[in-house]
């Protein structure tokens, strides 16, 4: 009896004390978390505006191909041949990136849910370690048994998530962010911005097109450039396009599968 009434008091002074810590931050762990979520949030929305940035371009001139020359067919083909695909990788790299997205997006939503769970619904299911105290020895096993399924799932919530955001913050930092950058730089250099993107959209768009107006005759003769550009550059792109189609599929990997069962 004396031992029950020990455990009994060493239960609600648990209870008590998750009542006073449990909505309060874990020193480092959460603010790192926090910043995690964010910066790797923002990297990818950026990468991903980069790509479909990419991607624009690339229809466009594929649309106005056959303006590129007079050849005409022959040029269409060789066009063709060079931009499809660039195009085809930055479609699935746009898949890939919006993956990595919403899984960062459910992370920070569970790791948000586990910090706000009140203390005191914490503290409840801590005091009904109670009842397999006194229970007879049958029922205390399965009590018990379904009680620890319960801390086991709100130790992943509080705990897991946070610390797995700062192992991954860890491996981003030094393997993926470098080579993420790096890529993106790549493709920036080669590629316009969207302002000359705008502009490459309205040439394409015009019914004018064939005619020889001043601007419409400038606005070919950038087509032609940024396609010789792409033309000369063909490696570089598909390399880039590669290697951030790579750091993406490691990063979904290591946030869903690598990190959460080593933990």
């Amino acid at each position: 009896m004396s031992k029950k009434l020990l455990l009994s008091f060493l239960v609600v002074t648990i209870a008590l004390a998750v009542i006073v810590v449990a909505n309060r931050q874990i020193p480092l762990v959460d603010s790192f978390s926090d910043t995690y979520f964010k910066e790797t949030t923002t990297q990818a929305a950026l990468a991903y505006a980069t790509v479909r940035g990419v991607n624009g371009v690339v229809s466009v001139l594929k649309e106005s191909q056959v303006e590129l020359s007079p050849a005409g067919i022959g040029v269409s083909i060789a066009a063709g041949q060079i931009l499809d695909p660039i195009d085809d990788m930055t479609e699935r790299l746009s898949t890939v990136i919006v993956t990595a997205l919403v899984s960062l997006g459910l992370q920070k939503l569970i790791s948000e849910i586990g910090a706000a769970v009140p203390g005191y619904y914490v503290a409840m299911f801590v005091l009904f370690l109670l009842i397999p105290i006194w229970l007879p020895r049958p029922h205390k096993d399965r009590y018990l048994a379904v009680l620890l399924k319960i801390y086991f799932l709100l130790l992943i919530l509080r705990l897991i998530m946070p610390v797995s955001a700062l192992v991954s913050d860890s491996l981003y930092r030094q393997l993926l962010k470098p080579e993420i950058i790096q890529a993106e730089q790549q493709l920036a250099s080669i590629f316009p911005g969207h302002d000359q993107l705008r502009n490459f959209n309205d040439f394409a768009d015009s019914e004018s097109i064939s005619s020889f107006s001043v601007a419409a005759k400038d606005r070919l003769e950038q087509a032609k450039s940024l396609f010789s550009k792409i033309s000369d550059n063909v490696e570089t792109i598909i390399e880039a396009l590669l290697q951030l189609t790579t750091m993406y599929v490691s990063l979904f990997i290591l946030q869903v599968i690598m990190i959460p069962v080593a933990l």
